[in-house]
């Protein structure tokens, strides 16, 4: 586990499923579930890609 996941909050299940940098995902929750946490931790994976260039993300 690199150190910049060590430092997230830990992701339940079906969150851990959603941060996964190659797949499409769609998100849709409740409020309160965490919605936030997991596109931050998307980011940040997305950030540790070799191939991802900070500016291609939106």
């Amino acid at each position: 586990m690199s150190s910049a996941a060590k430092m997230l909050h830990p992701l339940i299940s079906a969150q851990r499923s959603a941060v996964v940098p190659y797949d499409n995902i769609w998100l849709s929750a409740s409020a309160g579930t965490g919605k936030t946490q997991v596109l931050t931790a998307r980011v940040i994976r997305l950030l540790l890609e070799n191939d991802v260039e900070p500016e291609n993300l939106l």
